[in-house]
């Protein structure tokens, strides 16, 4: 699994997930006899499938693509692939969530897309489809990450963080701390691009966070961005980063692996 290796750059993102993954989303169709309509689509499936999985992301007659996704317990969500192409948010709600999309290369504004949550077995898998008014793509999880089990206290993060080199942040590693007030702040080696910000647990005996950071250097300063994350240092497999966040606001997006 990609995110098991080494993490991915922290890095300002725009634009569509689905254009990313574009199709037209092919609607089944009834046998040749008598014109008979198509079947109802199945209803969205009410079960929140909270936790870090890995799975892909499925165009007709394209190959999978990898995705990972991070699920709250209140349904606030956050996918990303792993090359830091695009990442997406929103919140479920009865199986359903208005999605903004965010593409990095084409560095447009994010776009408006729907989830539905087809099947969901806790802990194991879920699956579902992402569609706006033309495009569509298939979603399956069906790698989960039992650390997110864990329970998580403000000790347990404090301390500091690194990700790799990004051109939002100068080229440079990017560093961030996370204290006991449960305030952050993060720059890279030049402070050229700088944020600060807070963090929350909501739930202690979940390892997934949720944020609040404000640019206050480089090109995004004065962007305020709220998201979600996760702590994993504590995860039974070795190679996983300590931290992975996801944050969005109207035009920006932020995510990023630390170790």
């Amino acid at each position: 699994m990609p995110i098991h290796k080494s993490g991915h750059p922290a890095r300002l993102r725009c634009a569509a997930f689905l254009g990313a993954c574009a199709l037209t989303l092919l609607t089944a169709c009834g046998g040749g006899g008598g014109g008979s309509a198509a079947p109802a689509p199945p209803p969205p499936v009410a079960t929140i499938p909270e936790g870090l999985w890995s799975g892909t992301a499925t165009q007709q007659g394209q190959a999978a693509q990898p995705l990972y996704g991070l699920v709250l317990g209140d349904g606030t969500l956050g996918f990303l692939d792993p090359g830091g192409n695009f990442l997406v948010t929103g919140t479920l709600n009865q199986g359903v969530a208005a999605l903004k999309t965010y593409d990095v290369p084409s560095g447009s504004a994010p776009t408006d897309a729907t989830l539905k949550i087809l099947a969901v077995t806790p802990m194991v898998s879920f699956s579902g489809t992402a569609t706006d008014a033309s495009t569509g793509v298939s979603l399956n999880f069906p790698t989960y990450y039992s650390g997110y089990d864990s329970p998580l206290a403000v000790a347990d993060m404090v301390g500091t963080f690194t990700s790799a080199a990004t051109a939002n942040s100068a080229g440079l590693p990017l560093t961030m701390e996370l204290k006991d007030d449960l305030t952050l702040s993060g720059a890279d080696d030049a402070n050229v691009v700088a944020f600060k910000g807070t963090f929350a647990i909501p739930d202690p005996g979940k390892r997934g966070v949720t944020l609040n950071i404000t640019f206050t250097k480089g090109p995004a300063a004065g962007t305020t961005l709220t998201g979600l994350g996760v702590y994993l240092q504590m995860d039974p497999a070795p190679a996983l980063p300590k931290l992975i966040l996801i944050a969005t606001g109207p035009t920006k997006a932020f995510s990023g692996t630390f170790m």
